[in-house]
């Protein structure tokens, strides 16, 4: 059974990445390894009438200019801390 990435078509992520939907359409990611996986049915009906678009992992890949990479996120307050402490 395919499996399904859906991907927001209006708005990118503030470091220009896709937005993807999470699990259960809780909101976005630019995570790709926290994007939800959506069934076939769901797929064909956002593709056909919804704002964004559903692609699996090998569509997603075989885009032109589609590279993967990894995010490194945290709290930049605690980067300012330990600055200070190797000053």
């Amino acid at each position: 059974m395919k499996q399904y990435y859906i991907i927001c078509l209006e708005e990118r992520s503030m470091e220009g990445t896709f937005l993807f939907w999470k699990p259960e359409s809780r909101g976005y990611t630019s995570d790709f390894g926290k994007a939800g996986l959506f069934s076939e049915k769901v797929a064909k009906d956002m593709n056909k009438t919804g704002r964004d678009i559903a692609l699996t992992k090998e569509e997603l890949m075989a885009l032109n200019g589609t590279i993967m990479y990894t995010v490194v996120t945290g709290s930049l307050g605690y980067l300012q801390l330990m600055k200070k402490e190797k000053k």
